[in-house]
């Protein structure tokens, strides 16, 4: 579950979009009957309950991605990618304090798997081919992220902070593709 939301984060909304109690089933008619009747009689009828069912599954989600990165022993790049596609669930929650300090955690872990700040940094500003062949493939990872952290600013009206990353993206990403 968490493996392929990692790596399709599209999935997750999906989930949350595909959510219709209008369209369950029961192994008996008569009870979908009996059930869908009393919903009906609610407050708030369906609507109600899917807007329920829908917060019920963005805890869990939640939940079961903390969980799953809290339990990983080695630091890797794909803990680092679950890492990240927590911090865009967190974000999409508006829950824009935790995603930035999820956000900011991917980047020091790349730093760390990388064996520091060179990883990166040194082919950003200085170009170094050999940075490149050693540590390229991270380099897409870090724009994306200060990408993602200057979208979470935005969010918050820090339009400074949020300018400063997406110039720090834009850095990364003219080193990349030309």
């Amino acid at each position: 579950f968490v493996d392929g939301l990692t790596y399709d984060i599209g999935a997750y909304l999906q989930l949350l979009a595909n959510i219709d109690v209008e369209k369950s089933e029961a192994f008996v008619a008569a009870d979908k009957d009996r059930i869908f009747a009393e919903v009906r009689a609610m407050d708030g009828g369906f609507h109600k309950v899917n807007a329920l069912i829908c917060s019920k599954m963005r805890t869990l989600v939640v939940k079961v991605f903390k969980y799953a990165i809290d339990n990983e022993t080695k630091l890797t790049k794909e803990l680092v990618d679950k890492k990240s596609a927590y911090a865009i669930i967190l974000n999409k929650q508006g829950d824009y304090t935790n995603a930035l300090l999820v956000y900011k955690e991917c980047l020091e872990n790349i730093k760390s798997i990388c064996g520091g700040l060179k990883m990166w940094y040194i082919y950003v500003k200085y170009g170094k081919d050999n940075m490149w062949n050693k540590y390229g493939k991270y380099n897409g990872f870090v724009a994306k992220t200060c990408n993602a952290m200057g979208l979470v600013y935005k969010a918050q009206g820090k339009y400074d902070q949020a300018l400063a990353y997406f110039k720090r993206a834009l850095e990364i990403y003219k080193k990349i593709f030309g």
